[in-house]
């Protein structure tokens, strides 16, 4: 019964105070697609060209998704990202460009606060003990290793100034990616994967349950795919923006409460296997 009476009282807390921790913005979805050029270039020359030592090392690595901090892996490159970023950065860039294979597999990004940390951490869908979870709220950046592999001590960043800026994966020109990512309400999240050999298998999806429930979208302002191929992946409660198509296949196993505004190519959009 102890048990019982503080599962309730946890989730109690987290829906009292995550109605207060997020702020619902009211998106009116009405977006300019004559910009959809001009907002996809402009994130891709944000990414400075890698000399050819780089692409050769890069091109025999299978990056893992995680490891310790000192080591290459994605969360090591996003944890050096968001230390490196300069002050007031616009975006967070995450050159994950070249590699062998990237793994992008159970990753979630929140925006708790410090008081609400604590009981998310057993109502999202890191509970589930399998979960790398990198939280941003006006104090800090807290990153924290799954529950069942503490391969690293949780850190905190403190870069307040980090806070509701855009995060941009640029997976371009490697091998394969794949994985699963999970998004907090209104985290602004892009993803550039051109040129990727073979079919990506990507799962981009809400932080919790609850989430999708009151469908409480993140956004994605920029979806670039070019000369890539998807192979049924999920998109969920999520609001994507500007979405670059051009000579891609791209199949959804699902896309339950998400909205797609702008295509490059009209012609050829997601094809939706709900």
């Amino acid at each position: 019964m102890k048990i019982i009476r503080k599962i309730l009282l946890i989730s109690i807390i987290v829906i009292l105070t995550q109605s207060c921790s997020h702020r619902i913005i009211n998106h009116n979805f009405n977006v300019d697609c004559s910009n959809t050029q001009k907002e996809i270039v402009q994130r891709k020359q944000l990414f400075k060209n890698l000399s050819n030592k780089e692409i050769q090392r890069r091109q025999n690595i299978s990056l893992p998704s995680i490891s310790k901090l000192d080591d290459e892996s994605v969360i090591s490159i996003i944890y050096n990202a968001l230390k490196n970023s300069p002050k007031d950065a616009e975006y967070i860039l995450v050159d994950l460009r070249n590699y062998k294979a990237v793994d992008l597999i159970n990753i979630i990004f929140s925006s708790e606060s410090e008081f609400t940390l604590s009981p998310y951490l057993f109502t999202s869908k890191y509970s589930q003990g399998f979960f790398s979870m990198i939280n941003f709220n006006q104090s800090s950046i807290t990153i924290l290793p799954p529950e069942v592999l503490k391969i690293f001590k949780p850190e905190k960043i403190f870069r307040p100034d980090l806070v509701d800026k855009e995060i941009i994966i640029n997976a371009s020109n490697s091998n394969s990616i794949f994985g699963n990512l999970k998004f907090a309400p209104n985290f602004k999240f892009s993803l550039i994967a051109d040129n990727i050999k073979k079919p990506i298998r990507l799962d981009l999806r809400e932080a919790s349950n609850m989430q999708f429930n009151l469908n409480r979208k993140w956004i994605m302002p920029v979806y670039s795919l070019e000369n890539s191929n998807t192979d049924l992946g999920k998109v969920t409660t999520a609001y994507i923006k500007y979405i670059n198509n051009t000579n891609s296949k791209l199949y959804l196993q699902k896309f339950y409460k998400s909205q797609d505004k702008c295509y490059v190519d009209n012609n050829l959009r997601f094809n939706i296997i709900n």
